[in-house]
């Protein structure tokens, strides 16, 4: 199944620790400080390589180095602070191929910051790479309207992309496309999160179903699997294929529930 590998960035000094976004913030600029790992709520301490760079979760952005030396997130600039790489056990950069990233002062506890320096083999040095998965598995959202299942537009791994209904993947099919189809529930913060991305659920735009980054104090990206219905908690409304429109391509909407077909989805879990 293909789609970003989320993973950990856990300290080989002190294994209880990972890197983390710290207290969870979506500035540009946030540091980056040494944390115990987190099972639930862990956007911030996940991240994920996208052409040559390392990226969080939460927000999109890259590890960065800022003015004072210190590892931090910021948007895409292409600057050469951006450019790092996964090499064994380290974190190496792409353009200065001496500098790594290393815990500042061999410290082992938690806030421990992190910096840019030259390669000398240190434990502070050194990282394991954990690849998260979903513990409930994966599964399509299959409508019972026509048998189309919810599909992230296009495969596009943009935040914002809209969620429409298409046909469903099959065995007959390259599984490693399957992942812009598959979704988990994430029960702890009430989202569903695309397989493709990480992203939520999200009905912000309220003409149609989107995929956002997660933002725990937005409401409409908190579901509920209730049944044959997909509920948004804060508002007692349903996702609901707009119009109940049979064809593929169809936008889905959040709506009153009225107990119609075009409300109705079926969980299909995934054999993969």
């Amino acid at each position: 199944m293909a789609g970003r590998r989320l993973f950990y960035i856990k300290s080989v000094l002190n294994p209880e620790n990972v890197m983390d976004v710290k207290h969870g913030s979506k500035d540009a600029g946030t540091r980056i400080v040494m944390y115990n790992q987190k099972k639930y709520n862990n956007d911030n301490q996940l991240f994920y390589e996208e052409n040559g760079t390392i990226r969080s979760l939460l927000t999109g952005f890259c590890l960065d180095i800022d003015g004072e030396g210190k590892l931090c997130v910021n948007p895409d600039n292409g600057g050469p602070m951006q450019g790092w790489l996964l090499v064994d056990q380290t974190v190496q950069n792409t353009d200065q191929t001496n500098l790594c990233l290393d815990i500042e002062g061999n410290n082992p506890d938690e806030w421990a910051e992190v910096v840019a320096y030259d390669y000398n083999g240190g434990q502070n040095q050194k990282w394991e790479f954990d690849t998260w998965a979903p513990a409930g598995g994966l599964f399509f959202i299959k409508s019972e309207l026509n048998g189309l299942v919810m599909d992230v537009s296009g495969s596009s791994t943009s935040s914002g992309t809209e969620v429409v209904t298409w046909e469903q993947k099959t065995d007959q099919g390259d599984k490693e496309d399957w992942a812009n189809q598959l979704f988990w529930e994430d029960v702890e913060s009430q989202t569903i999160r695309s397989a493709l991305t990480g992203y939520c659920l999200d009905m912000s735009a309220e003409d149609r179903l989107e995929v956002r980054h997660y933002d725990p104090n937005n409401p409409l990206q908190k579901w509920t699997i209730a049944g044959s219905t997909i509920l948004n908690p804060d508002t007692g409304k349903v996702l609901d294929i707009d119009g109940a429109d049979t064809e593929p391509d169809a936008k889905i909407i959040m709506f009153d529930y009225g107990n119609a077909t075009n409300q109705h989805w079926q969980i299909e879990y995934a054999q993969l």
